[in-house]
């Protein structure tokens, strides 16, 4: 029993010195990476789009303005 208690202790005392050990990493920095920008459209490509689906939704579902009452 005494040799339990005896191997049961050192073996914690390792764990410990081990845990101890081991230096903290580095602090990483993050790297920030912006997405490439594209140029703007020239305007003679431009035109005019219907509505598309969800926009026709959006406006199914908004709220109708105020009629006046009689």
């Amino acid at each position: 029993m005494r040799k339990l208690q005896k191997t049961a202790l050192l073996l914690i005392c390792a764990l410990a010195i081990c845990a101890c050990a081991s230096p903290s990493p580095a602090p990483v920095q993050p790297v920030v990476v912006e997405p490439p920008r594209l140029a703007p459209a020239p305007l003679d490509v431009m035109v005019k789009r219907e509505p598309n689906f969800l926009s026709r939704l959006l406006n199914f579902l908004s709220d109708s303005p105020p009629r006046p009452t009689k």
